[in-house]
């Protein structure tokens, strides 16, 4: 998979979608690109999906983690002091 600003994007599959962008959306990706940050418009609009999948994907695993920790149930020793104790013991193997 190509990589482009650090995040990877498939170039398999295209389709074309006309679309009309807000002015504000519009004059925001065409800064970007007189800026020289990406090659065109549909290079911006592509990292702005990546990103919102990128967020998607983030807060699916910290809702998994959620889960996982409410399933888990309580502490033993949920005290500062026992958790600190823990964490001395980790660090010190």
């Amino acid at each position: 998979m190509p990589v482009q600003g650090g995040l990877a994007y498939s170039t398999q599959m295209s389709a074309k979608i006309a679309q009309t962008l807000p002015a504000e959306i519009a004059r925001m990706a065409e800064a970007q690109v007189t800026a020289g940050h990406y090659a065109t418009v549909e290079d911006v609009l592509r990292a702005g999906m990546e990103a919102v999948e990128l967020q998607q994907e983030r807060r699916q695993a910290l809702r998994t983690a959620l889960e996982e920790g409410e399933v888990s149930g309580v502490a033993e020793d949920s005290t500062l002091e026992g958790i600190l104790d823990e964490f001395r013991a980790q660090r010190a193997r």
